[in-house]
């Protein structure tokens, strides 16, 4: 009976970090219309019409407050 109350509590604190992601500053946040660091997605834009390697990572939040991330 020990173990299943054990189990019971690791996979409820597990579910509760999910919900714990803050983005990092070299992200591209969209946060309800309210965008942050879109020189990044626009510095993205021109290395690739440059054909250079490229990389940018977009972080939309749903009405939830959920990230949704896009890499």
């Amino acid at each position: 009976m020990r173990k299943k109350y054990t189990f019971i509590f690791l996979l409820l604190s597990l579910l509760s970090a999910c919900g714990e992601y803050s983005p990092s500053r070299h992200d591209v946040v969209n946060s309800h219309g309210e965008t942050e660091n879109l020189g990044l997605l626009e510095m993205f834009i021109e290395d690739v019409s440059l054909n250079k390697d490229s990389k940018v990572r977009v972080v939309n939040y749903t009405e939830e407050s959920y990230p949704i991330i896009h890499f």
